[in-house]
């Protein structure tokens, strides 16, 4: 069956808070680095089973006609729900070991933002999206989506 894309209506209500990409992050304790690849498979195999149950996460929000500015957002159908965890879900231990991301320091400091810097922190499907407005790599403002490049529903 060939891959078809399908259409997500937004609602007037939706158009203005899918312009901005929610930070959410999640940490927690992971002393023993040797379960990485387990830990990295249980959750892309989560991710697998949410896309399934809401395959829109995989798609693109584009902005088909400028002079509307409306968003669209279009998604694959049918999903291949372990390809897209993968495209979509990413993980890096460049920092891993770093003092300054110490897990126990950053929590007896209540996780501040200041210490979690976007150049660190930033999804590798969003860092130098070409859809992204100059001067804004990591996608921490309001997306305009002016360069006509579909960007990613859910980057992680």
């Amino acid at each position: 069956m060939a891959n078809a894309q399908v259409e997500l209506y937004l609602s007037v209500l939706d158009q203005p808070h899918i312009r901005v990409y929610g930070r959410h992050f999640v940490f927690f304790s992971f002393p023993d680095l040797s379960y990485a690849d387990a830990a990295l498979n249980a959750l892309r195999t989560g991710l697998s089973a949410t896309l399934c149950r809401f395959p829109y996460l995989s798609g693109k929000i584009e902005v088909p006609n400028p002079s509307t500015g409306r968003l669209s957002l279009i998604y694959p159908n049918p999903i291949l729900s372990d390809a897209e965890s993968s495209r979509i879900f990413t993980a890096c231990f460049a920092v891993a070991d770093s003092p300054q991301f110490n897990y126990g320091l950053l929590a007896e400091e209540g996780m501040p933002p200041t210490r979690l810097p976007s150049e660190v922190f930033c999804p590798a499907l969003l860092k130098y999206h070409p859809g992204l407005d100059d001067g804004d790599p990591f996608a921490e403002r309001i997306i305009t989506l002016q360069k006509g490049i579909p960007m990613p529903v859910l980057a992680t």
